[in-house]
């Protein structure tokens, strides 16, 4: 049990990641990371 929820915590932090690189890849900057961009 504990082995899945290290899995999806893991699996989410890279998804996020990959998210902000892209927005930032964007023209967005560190603005991305901010929240500024919906």
């Amino acid at each position: 049990m504990f082995g899945i929820l290290l899995t999806l915590l893991i699996l989410d932090g890279i998804l996020l990641m990959v998210i902000v690189l892209l927005q930032a890849g964007k023209g967005g900057g560190l603005a991305a990371m901010g929240g500024g961009s919906a």
